[in-house]
Order: structure tokens, then C-alpha cells, then sequence
């Protein structure tokens, strides 16, 4: 008997999605017609789209009875094909998440530690980042450093006042431009990784030096910071783990176990003394004797467990500005795109050109809104989008908002121009063509000055107010688009115009604030459009902006009530630094805490000591004629007995 549906077995590949041959997503599960009974259980063949068709598709699929009498399905493409699979290299095999991550500069070796969730963050921080504009990667990081002298000579004088500062800053760059000197790099990108410490300590400088000079390497459009330097939380199993980790990690589990006995046994033990009439440090000591000498190695051994965090460094990108026949053609490429988009897909992915997502990053995505050429848009899954937009079958591809919703798509009339204005054929007023416009005595548009006044209907462009200017940039390349959803311009606009904070911070902030905090200064952005969207970003109440913010305008809000009017965020943040570094503020905390807790303890020690329901200690039996009663906390108010 032929069955075409044969009954699913759980294995390890259907359970994550992967291919049995190449361990990569995404696999899909395949039902061939297996000769056998129906009732004989067999596995679901969970294959990918290139090793099944690579294979030979049905024709290539072995089924044989397995021990306890199920069919197996095998995919056998022959010697060719098995060949093709084992000389793979094991990165093909990783997932997208970590394959991104390992072209943005991560080792394997540091990657495999990180937990998943965190991956899927640093991926998120990688697609995010755009490199400078009018620049290009360096292929040569000599190219780069020859490019990093001629900035520096360039500015000599102006930036660069003193010698040792343009000595300092170059070998700050020479440092950078060795570490990328790395064989093990794929593709040949000019990445660079190395601690601002470790540059300090090889330069001989502080690592405030250090982030001077990124920041201006940064500004001038030859460095880009692909990956941040952070802490990653580290998963207690890592992915490809060895059978010396597995046995290492076994005795961590094995001593953690131990460790917490211990404690648990010291903790016995103090209460033990504390019975005995032992307090303080006389029943902390008398404790640890009591312990075994096994425990107290337990005890001592408990620090080295702590996993702790992935340390990761910065990771950037050797980038050089474009010389003058690059940026010509670069124009030339790009006028010669816009006058090509004829289709109205194309037309709509010029209009996206911002949030387009690239081929190389599509099978990261769950879903994506495909373009068609028509101007429709197709949800398609991230590895299906992928396909089609390099097979030329869509114009770009779009994410889904927060609620899975497609972006706004312009409507564009392939046929009309925007400048094409309706001609009113109606008939005219009598004497029309005799009417002129009378002219002002005193204006600019008098005849003395030999002007004449505007005709009718020639009104002056009226002239955006800043608060508009300011939620136009804003929403356009400023907030993250978290922030951005269901927030028009308009509503942005009434917003800060009510606040008010526009002439308050507009001279609050400058270079030398940006210089301060380590942050890029845009000179042409005004100071408290920066300030706003500070605010708006939660800078400095909040480091981060939380994962999902379910109102946005909600959020705005609220962030908007809670300004202060004299002190912008950059000046709060640089409150806060000074508070949390300067010692003399940190030992004024530290004795009011002090002062706090030793008057907490001397009333509490005055109402046990004036109240006559409780022991010493602030206890009372609940049965007092019962010697083994169990004992309660006393609250010291006689109306409820001590309850």
C-alpha cells in the first residue's frame, strides 16, 4: 500500500526548523510517496529548498525500517552531492543571526557564549547604523591611514594647534589601522577591533584621548562604529560546547550545589548560636567553626562561579571619503535611477529608499511587504523575500510596522506630472482683462521703486515656522522608529510649539558639550532640535529606550511633561556624571545613608525598649502559657496587642 502522508516522528531538525543535510533554515517539511503500510510510523523529511532540488527532489529519498519499527526517510543525492555537503565551511552552517554577527567583527569563539536573545539585539544595533554618507570602504587599510594624514594636515591650525596633539592623534589611527590588519577577516572588510584601554595603555595616553580621537575620526566620516562596545549576558550552555566544557560546566553546577548547602549549613549554625546566647560577630565565628572543611572550601570557591557577562569590544569600519570622479558618478548613478523608475514599484521604492531592506539582511526577517513592479505589496516570508528581490521579481522590500501593518505607499499617476495644474475653461468675468492691481504708495512693490504688486491670486509662499522644521527632521532621520509610529508631523509640531523648548535650549548646548559627553556634534542641526530629540529618547533617565513601547504618542508625552525648561538633557547628563565620579559627593551620600540608617536603628531601639508587649529583640510569644509557641514581630501598638 502507497501512503502520500506519512505520520510525523519529532526529530531534532523538524523541532527547529533547520535542513538534516546543511543545518541551515530554512527547512521545509517534505511528505514524499514512500512505499509501506499507513499504520508504520515515519518521520517528516525536513530538507531546504537547495539540497532537495541539488538531491533530485522524490527521487532521491531512501526509506528504510529503523530498530523499533519506523520508516526513516533519507535524502541521498549521491557521491557528488555528499561531497559538496562535507567540504562546506562550518560559517555556511550558522544561522543568519550569527553569520551577520560574524561578518560585523564578533568571533565565533566570544559568539557562541552570548545568549540568544542578546544576539538578536546586537543584530538589530548592526542593521541600524548607517555609514556616512560620500564614503566608501577602505580596501586597503594603508589607504585608509594615508587618508587619516591628509585630513590631519588639512586641519592643521585649526583642530590641530600643537604638534603633540597631531602626533597623538596619528598614532591613535595607526594603532586602529594595524588591528585591522587581521587574515582571519572575511570578504576582505576592513574591520577593527581593540579595547579604548589597550589603545591608551600602546599610545600612552588617557582613554578620554582616546575617545576624542574616535569621535573626530567618527565626525569626519572615516570611521564607522559597526558594533558599540558592550556587555552581553552569557548563556549557560554555549552552542557547539566540547565534552572538556560539558564536564567543566557539570563540576560549576557540581560546586554551586555544594557551595549552597554550605551556606545553608553556616546560616543553621549562626542560629544555633544566636539560641546560645552568641550575637553578633561572637555567632558569625562560632558559626564558621562549626563548619566542616569541606563547607568552608564550598564557601571560598563560591566567587569563581559567577559566570559574569561577555565583555565586547567596539568594532569599526575603515571608511575613505570619495574622491571628486567617484561622487560625479555616484550623481550620475543616481539621476540615471531616478529617470529609469518607470514602473510604479520602482517609483515606490525611490519614495522608501530610507527603509528599504537589503537582500543580504531579508532572511533575518520573519515577514517582509514585497513591491511588486504593479505597486502592490506581498507579504513574504524573510528567506522568500530574499529570493525574489535577487531574482528581480520585486522592486524592494519593506518591514511591517509594530501591528503588521504595511508602510503608507504613495500614490503616483505614471501619466500626469506634479506639475501639471487643472486649466479652469470657465467663462470670464466681464472687464476681467481691463482689471489691474492697484499699487501700495509706501511698499517695496511701489512704483517708485519700479515694481509692480502681485496679481491676484499670487500669494507668498508662507515660510515653515521651526517647530516644523524641527518634527520634520525628526521623524525623518533623527528618532528611532519606535517612536515614530502613529506620530504625524503635525501633531509632533503642536507638541513642541507647546513646550516651549525651543527658545529655551537654543543656546544651551554646543561643540563644547558634544566634546564633553563624547557625542557627534551636527553644526548644522540647531542646538535644541539635539536637545529635543535627547528628550524624546529618554537621555538621561533612560539609557536605552525599552523594547517595545506600546504609545509612542503616550511616550512623547510624558517625556515632554517631566522637561525642564532651564536644565536640557545634556546638562542633566553631565549633572548626573559629576555625581556618580566625584568623590567628595559620594562620601556626602555615603554619611547621610549612614546618619539615616543609625536613626532608623536608634528609634526602632526606642520603641522596643518602651513597649511593654515585646522582648528585647522586638518579639512576643503567640501563646505565652505554650513554651514551644511560635514567635511574632511586634508592631508596638497596644490597641491591637502587639498585631
Amino acid at each position: 500500500m502507497t501512503t502520500t502522508e506519512p505520520a510525523p516522528l519529532i526529530i531534532p531538525a523538524a523541532q527547529s526548523g533547520n535542513c538534516v543535510k546543511c543545518r541551515r533554515a530554512p527547512g521545509r517539511p517534505r511528505s514524499p510517496q514512500t512505499p509501506g503500510d499507513s499504520l508504520i510510523q515515519s518521520n517528516e523529511l525536513v530538507v531546504c529548498d537547495r539540497c532537495w532540488f541539488a538531491a533530485g527532489g522524490e527521487d532521491a529519498v531512501l526509506a528504510e525500517l529503523g530498530q523499533h519499527g519506523e520508516l526513516v526517510l533519507t535524502l541521498d543525492g549521491g557521491a557528488e552531492f555528499e561531497a559538496l555537503l562535507a567540504e562546506s565551511a562550518e560559517y555556511d552552517r550558522r544561522h543568519p543571526i550569527d553569520r551577520c554577527l560574524i561578518e560585523a567583527g564578533i568571533r565565533w569563539e566570544t559568539l557562541r557564549q552570548i545568549a540568544v536573545p542578546a544576539r538578536c539585539d546586537l543584530v538589530r544595533w548592526v542593521l541600524e547604523r548607517v555609514p556616512p554618507a560620500h564614503t566608501r570602504v577602505a580596501v586597503v587599510p594603508g589607504d585608509w591611514l594615508d587618508a587619516v594624514t591628509e585630513r590631519i594636515r588639512q586641519q592643521t591650525g585649526t583642530e590641530f594647534k600643537y604638534n603633540a596633539k597631531r602626533r597623538r592623534w596619528w598614532r591613535i589611527a595607526n594603532e586602529l589601522c594595524c588591528c585591522s590588519e587581521d587574515p582571519s577577516r572575511r570578504q576582505r572588510r576592513p574591520l577593527t577591533w581593540k579595547s579604548q584601554e589597550k589603545l591608551a595603555e600602546l599610545v600612552g595616553c588617557s582613554t578620554r584621548t582616546v575617545r576624542r580621537c574616535v569621535a573626530w575620526l567618527q565626525r569626519e566620516g572615516l570611521l564607522h562604529e559597526v558594533l558599540p562596545g558592550c556587555q552581553m549576558p552569557r548563556q549557560t550552555v554555549p552552542d557547539d560546547e566540547t565534552a572538556a566544557e560539558q564536564a567543566r560546566r557539570e563540576a560549576s553546577m557540581a560546586a554551586a550545589v555544594a557551595a549552597e548547602n554550605a551556606a545553608i549549613a553556616r546560616a543553621m549554625a549562626e542560629l544555633d548560636a544566636v539560641r546560645d546566647g552568641l550575637f553578633g560577630d561572637a555567632a558569625a565565628a562560632a558559626a564558621e567553626a562549626a563548619l566542616s572543611p569541606a563547607d568552608l572550601a564550598a564557601l571560598d570557591a563560591v566567587d569563581e562561579l559567577d559566570p559574569g557577562l561577555v565583555q565586547l569590544v567596539p568594532v569599526y569600519e575603515l571608511r575613505v571619503p570619495l574622491s571628486d570622479a567617484e561622487l560625479a558618478e555616484e550623481a550620475a548613478i543616481i539621476r540615471a535611477h531616478t529617470k529609469l523608475a518607470a514602473t510604479p514599484g520602482e517609483a515606490v521604492a525611490t519614495h522608501h529608499k530610507a527603509e528599504l531592506v537589503a537582500s543580504v539582511n531579508a532572511p533575518i526577517y520573519r515577514e517582509l511587504f514585497a513591491i511588486g513592479h504593479d505597486g502592490q505589496l506581498t507579504r513574504l516570508a524573510g528567506p522568500d523575500a530574499a529570493e525574489a528581490l535577487t531574482c528581480g521579481n520585486v522592486a524592494g522590500l519593506l518591514r511591517p510596522d509594530e501591528n503588521g501593518h504595511p508602510p503608507q505607499v504613495i500614490k503616483i499617476d505614471q501619466v500626469k506630472s506634479s506639475y501639471v495644474q487643472n486649466v479652469d475653461n470657465r467663462p470670464a468675468s466681464p472687464g476681467s482683462d481691463k482689471k489691474r492691481s492697484k499699487p501700495s504708495r509706501n511698499g517695496p512693490d511701489s512704483l517708485a521703486g519700479g515694481l509692480t504688486a502681485p496679481s491676484e491670486g499670487d500669494h507668498p509662499r508662507s515660510i515653515q515656522s521651526e517647530a516644523v522644521r524641527a518634527a520634520d527632521w525628526l521623524l525623518r532621520s533623527r528618532l528611532h522608529p519606535d517612536l515614530c509610529i502613529e506620530v504625524s508631523r503635525r501633531w509632533l509640531t503642536n507638541v513642541i510649539r507647546a513646550s516651549g523648548l525651543l527658545a529655551s535650549w537654543n543656546t544651551t548646548f554646543g561643540a563644547a558639550q558634544a566634546d564633553v559627553l563624547g557625542v557627534e556634534w551636527n553644526h548644522q542641526v540647531p542646538a535644541a532640535w539635539n536637545e529635543i530629540a535627547d528628550l524624546i529618547h529618554g537621555v538621561p533617565d533612560y539609557p536605552h529606550l525599552p523594547r517595545f513601547i506600546r504609545n509612542a504618542p503616550g511616550w512623547i508625552k510624558a517625556r515632554f511633561a517631566r522637561a525642564d525648561p532651564h536644565t536640557p538633557p545634556s546638562k542633566a547628563k553631565i549633572i548626573r556624571r559629576i555625581e556618580s565620579t566625584s568623590p567628595t559627593l559620594q562620601e556626602r551620600r555615603q554619611t547621610t545613608m549612614e546618619a539615616t540608617r543609625q536613626a532608623d536603628i536608634a528609634a526602632r531601639r526606642a520603641a522596643i525598649e518602651g513597649c511593654p508587649l515585646c522582648d528585647e529583640y522586638g518579639f512576643f510569644a503567640v501563646d505565652p502559657t505554650d513554651p514551644n509557641a511560635p514567635l511574632a514581630r511586634c508592631n508596638h501598638d497596644p490597641e491591637t496587642s502587639g498585631w
